[in-house]
Formats: structure tokens, sequence, C-alpha cells
């Protein structure tokens, strides 16, 4: 009789759930549900709460609609969006929506913890930076204004550990490594820092407890079987972030190799073997998904997201086609940009849609097209934004090596690592050969190995990750593109460092906003 493990990777735009046979190490079924995200007025964005519990459940029932008994399930664990974070009564009962990674509300607190902490003994502490995404900014945005919903708030805490509860799980602890992208984690301790929360003025008896990945908390409740379909006796098991469980779906056990997400946004990380101090490079190192260690990255904050925005816009004819003949418009679209060359004739593109992360971190940034000319074909600019992708990767390349990284090889994962035209341009531009995992879903793949490491189907987790982890294809990087995507990296690196030298960015970031009526308060 096979046994099976659930994991569960609650993502910006939809919720998959996935059996992965224990004795074979592959996945028998997987099944998602897509839900939106709410922009509100004054940047603010939001998921409800129960949108993505009904979803989440939605997934996991539709696990075992062709008979899958639920009680041959070993174990259940999570990966979750990081940032992302909600405020709880004491029965972890929804107070606040969900707020998103991608809210804006909290940018001007970035500046205030710069004042009363600085950015480098921020980062020291916590490994991280003081930009937008991590929660501590939106939360001390809530105490200032709103003060009555946050004193009656009992604990701000995780998506990943919402849901543990709502499986079951009593008082579930937040992972370390979304504590860490909460921004207020010691990075050497795995402890909420007193000091830093004292600085900011936040209240440290509203964050839970912390705890590592494959860390068994409980169990699947009655209510939560028959919410979610899974047994209930099923243990629970500690998971994580989203890119940290990629990592190690990907095969990252060591500082060999570093991992690339091309998911909504894009990430590049690797593990490390001490902190790293990252305050000057613009990147973080937060903890990693192997209990107790840590790891470096750096995330483009907008990726395939920008694909589907030119899908979405530009492609009527390939979503017409693939209506036809069951080809996605994404693999259309690729075979389009296949006809033009490497370099994109000259056309660079800048994918920064949603400002620019690291290196640079430029919140106001905004997407650009230069160099457009009347030469220039459709092919050209669907090649372009791979490519703009690709190089804005590079730059994050650039800092681990300056930081004395030395990985061999990237490994590709994610929605986006699906297409060979892709992966060829990713190993033409960093000059390292890709590889690509038999599944792209690395999220799915690392919370699954964190379960099995937790129930003890997995020994330690080299066990987990060589069982599970399995190299379908390798692009090796082609010399005769180097020139041109040396070229075309450093101009990009060139435009980015003018538009912050100038100013541009927050002036045409301002300008757009204003005729968009975005507003940031």
């Amino acid at each position: 009789m096979s046994q099976y493990l659930c994991s569960i990777d609650i993502g910006t735009s939809s919720v998959r759930a996935a059996l992965f046979d224990v004795d074979s190490g592959q996945i028998t079924k997987m099944c998602q549900r897509r839900y939106g995200l709410m922009f509100l007025p004054g940047g603010f964005a939001e998921q409800q709460p129960k949108v993505i519990w009904d979803s989440l459940c939605e997934a996991t029932k539709a696990l075992f609609a062709d008979g899958i008994n639920p009680s041959n399930v070993r174990a259940v664990s999570i990966s979750a969006q990081r940032c992302t974070f909600i405020g709880v009564d004491a029965d972890y009962n929804a107070v606040t929506n969900f707020i998103s990674w991608m809210d804006g509300r909290g940018r001007a607190y970035c500046d205030k913890i710069k004042t009363v902490v600085r950015t480098d003994v921020y980062n020291r502490i916590t490994g991280m930076l003081p930009v937008p995404q991590p929660s501590i900014n939106k939360i001390m945005w809530m105490k200032e204004n709103m003060p009555s919903l946050y004193k009656g708030i009992h604990s701000f805490t995780t998506m990943e550990s919402y849901a543990l509860a709502k499986l079951g799980a009593d008082d579930p602890p937040v992972s370390h490594s979304l504590g860490s992208y909460m921004g207020m984690m010691d990075a050497e301790s795995f402890r909420w820092s007193q000091e830093l929360t004292e600085k900011v003025n936040l209240d440290i008896d509203k964050l839970p407890r912390l705890a590592a990945a494959g860390t068994q908390i409980g169990h699947v409740s009655k209510k939560g079987s028959e919410d979610s379909g899974l047994a209930e006796g099923t243990a629970l098991v500690m998971g994580g972030g989203d890119l940290q469980c990629a990592g190690l779906g990907a095969g990252a056990l060591d500082s060999s190799i570093a991992v690339l997400n091309m998911g909504t946004a894009a990430g590049l990380l690797m593990k490390v073997d001490k902190k790293i101090e990252t305050h000057s490079n613009g990147l973080a190192c937060p903890a990693y998904i192997i209990p107790y260690s840590l790891e470096m990255e750096g995330h483009a904050q907008a990726s395939t997201c920008v694909y589907d925005w030119f899908t979405q816009l530009f492609g009527d004819v390939e979503r017409t086609v693939a209506q036809r003949t069951g080809l996605s418009p994404y693999q259309l679209l690729n075979h389009e940009a296949e006809l033009a060359p490497p370099g994109a004739g000259g056309l660079l593109f800048v994918p920064t849609f949603n400002g620019a992360g690291a290196p640079f971190w430029m919140p106001s940034m905004k997407g650009m097209f230069l160099g457009l000319s009347l030469n220039h074909e459709r092919s050209h600019v669907v090649r372009a934004i791979l490519e703009g992708i690709s190089v804005e990767m590079s730059c994050i390349l650039e800092v681990f090596f300056n930081a004395g990284a030395k990985p061999r090889a990237i490994h590709a994962v994610g929605g986006g690592s699906k297409g060979d035209l892709w992966n060829q341009i990713h190993a033409d531009v960093f000059g390292l050969p890709v590889l690509r995992p038999a599944i792209a879903e690395a999220s799915i793949v690392g919370a699954a190995i964190c379960a099995g490491v937790g129930s003890g189907v997995y020994a330690d987790w080299t066990q987990g990750t060589l069982s599970l982890v399995k190299i379908a294809k390798t692009y090796e990087p082609r010399e005769s593109t180097r020139e041109t995507y040396t070229n075309t990296a450093s101009l990009y690196r060139q435009v980015l460092r003018t538009m912050g030298e100038t100013g541009l960015d927050v002036r045409v970031g301002s300008h757009v906003d204003e005729l968009l009526g975005v507003k940031y308060e």
C-alpha cells in the first residue's frame, strides 16, 4: 500500500497541493486553485483569509477525489509566500486580511527604521534590509494609524502558521525562514530580537514562538479533516518560506549551487556557511530552510508576471491559437522570441514593474524599454523581456561573487524555468551551467522534504533531497553570446545607476503613480 507525503504551497496568485509517493519519490497528484490580490487605495495590497483557506481546502480535497486514501498520508507541510502576514486573536481567528508582501503602506516606516536602528545595525541583527517588503514596517504603520486594531491583535503570524492552525495545530509557531521575513528575527540566535522590537516600539509578545523546519507541531483535527479532506491525526510539520523551500526543492544542500526561482517575482539564493554582511550590497542573509543555517539572496520584484502582463495586453493571437492547439500562450511567445537574435537587436528591457530590488533597491522605479526603433519587430520585444529579467538576475549573481561566493552551477525552478529558451538565455547571461530539475514547482518539493524529515520518512535533509530532486536537463553557456550579453548587462547597470543618481527613478515613478491615482500613505 502506497504511503504519501502531502505538501502545500500558498503562493501570491494560487495555492498548490501535492502528494509525493514515498517509495518512488514522484508526484502522484498535484492540484491548484487560483485567487486574486486586492489592490486598494493607499498602496494597500491584501488577500482575504477565507478565500485563501477555501482555496487550500479545495486543492487538498481534490487530491483524494480519485480514490487515494487520505489515511495513507504520513505528514503535511506548508510552503508560503514570505513577508505576507495576518493579525489573529487568541483563538487564531483572523482580525485582519493577509497583508501582502506587495503592500506599500509601510514605505515611510522604512526610513524610521533607518533612523532609530541604522541600516547596518538592522542588517547585523536580522540579516535583512529596511525595505518595504518585510512585515515590520507595515506592523509599525498599523500601530500608529490603527491603534485600536493593533491593540486587539493577539499575534501577528504567517500564512503557513494560520493554515496550520486551521488544520488543527494548537498555537502553531512561525518557521525560522518566514520569521526572517517578518523582519524582526535575530539571524544568529533564531529568536525574536528584543533589542530591535524595543527600538521600533513594537510589542514582542505579539509575535508567536519560532521553530525550525522539520519540527512536528501537531496533528490534523476533526474540523481540519472535515474542511481539508486530510485524515484526522495526520502529522503537521513545519515548512517555511517559499523561496527557501524552493532552494531545498532544487537540490541546494550546500554553497556550490545557486537557485534561480522564476515565479511571479524572481529570486536568486544560495546556502552560505556563515553570516555575511549584506547591507552594503542590497542583498539579504536570512534563515535557510535547513535548520539553524543561513542563505544569501536577492530578488527581482517582477518576473513571470511581466510575461503575463504582456500576454494579456498583446497576446490575443497566442491565446486564441493556444485554445485550438493545447499549447500555452507562453510556449507560443517563446517560439516567437526565438526568431530574434541574442541581444534582441539592441533593445533593452528593464523589468522593474514593481520597483527595483537587489542590489539597487529603488522602490519607485518603473519598467522601461530602451532603444526602440522602426527596425524592431515583435519578436525583438518578446525576447528583450526574457533577456531583461535574466540580466536583472545577473546583477544579483555578480554581488554573490563579490561577496566571496563561488557557485559552480545554477538550478532553475518555478514556472518560468519550463521553457528551454529562457533557461539557455540564463546560462548565456550568467556564464554558468543552468540545470533544470524534473519538478519545476520546487517550493512544493521542499515542503515535501520537510514533511518527510519531520515524520521520520527520511533520516536527514540529504536523504530527503536526494530522494525527491532529480535533474531533467542541463544548459551550457555558449561562448558565441558572451560579448553580446556582457554588453547588455553593462548597459543595464549603467541605466539603473543613472536613474538612481539623478533621481529620475523617483520623478518618473511619482509621475506615473500620480496619473494612475496610486497613493502611498
